[in-house]
């Protein structure tokens, strides 16, 4: 059989060694030189690493296919991003957002619970909801409200309701985190203390305000 190296391959150069990194697959490899040589006995650890193909492989058309396939099939699975505030109690000097004092309100939430409903008799089976702000946990009755009602009508309808949280970890609680019941939790952290003081400028967070982000983080694991 002929093969070929992928259109995908790209190639550079880190700290004096050379590296491959296929797009398609996103597996990344180390090599010796510059390049590499298709031959036995890395034939296997190449196709399946996506590095090389069929000769008569058509690497472009085949990912037309599969996004063709995507768009075309039918969706039982809704993605919701809510900003429930763009308020933090953090300063973290690479933020993006306005801090703009508005946040979802009451009827907001009513307004989403409804079109929710609605989706799912329109044929939606799962409802994936991320809880996402400047800091979602400073508008907690709000992100209460929503888990509440959410839970509430896909149990009746007999749906699937997913939750997810952006959050800096600072304040989790026991309650909040058995009452809700976040099936993924995302938190993130600015590397030691020299890149933390630099990165973050509120007082509230200082390095080593991260041991309590930390036990936290180990009461979701239990």
């Amino acid at each position: 059989m002929e093969y070929k190296k992928s259109k995908f391959n790209y190639y550079f150069e880190y700290e004096g060694d050379n590296y491959i990194y296929n797009t398609y697959s996103s597996a990344l490899a180390k090599l010796d030189d510059k390049d590499f040589n298709i031959e036995e006995p890395y034939i296997d650890d190449l196709l399946n690493n996506g590095y090389i193909v069929d000769e008569s492989t058509n690497e472009v058309q085949n990912i037309l296919n599969e996004i063709n396939e995507y768009i075309n099939k039918p969706r039982k699975e809704l993605d919701i991003t809510v900003i429930l505030t763009e308020m933090c109690n953090f300063r973290c000097v690479y933020c993006y957002q306005t801090k703009n004092i508005n946040i979802f309100s009451q009827e907001d939430a009513d307004e989403l619970i409804s079109q929710a409903a609605e989706l799912y008799d329109n044929g939606y089976d799962i409802l994936n909801i991320h809880y996402f702000g400047g800091e979602p946990l400073l508008n907690l009755n709000v992100l209460e409200y929503l888990d509440k009602e959410f839970k509430k009508i896909s149990k009746d309808k007999n749906k699937t309701y997913n939750s997810f949280v952006t959050t800096n970890g600072s304040l989790l609680t026991d309650d909040l985190i058995k009452n809700i019941d976040f099936n993924t939790y995302y938190l993130t952290f600015d590397g030691n203390e020299e890149w933390q003081n630099k990165l973050k400028i509120s007082n509230i967070n200082s390095y080593q305000n991260n041991f309590r982000i930390i036990r936290n983080i180990l009461k979701l694991s239990n």
